[in-house]
């Protein structure tokens, strides 16, 4: 799991962002984490095809590049 900065998580993450808030943040011991290519990603893209989770963003690609997907740079 990859720690994420405070910069990242608010310009790229858009944590407090509702529904575009990044589907793939989670809390680690030294703060938020990006859950990206970890266990927990086939069960964050199960719920996010059932529509069960509040945060539906995809927003980059995930450690170790993090680069923004089409619905960021929108």
């Amino acid at each position: 799991m990859s720690k994420l900065d405070q910069k990242h998580l608010k310009e790229v993450c858009r944590i407090g962002g509702g529904i575009f808030t990044c589907s793939y943040l989670g809390m680690g011991a030294e703060g938020m984490e990006c859950l990206k290519g970890t266990g927990f990603q086939s069960i964050i893209d199960q719920r996010r095809t059932e529509k069960s989770t509040g945060a539906m963003g995809d927003n980059c690609s995930g450690p170790p590049d993090f680069k923004l997907t089409q619905e960021t740079i929108h």
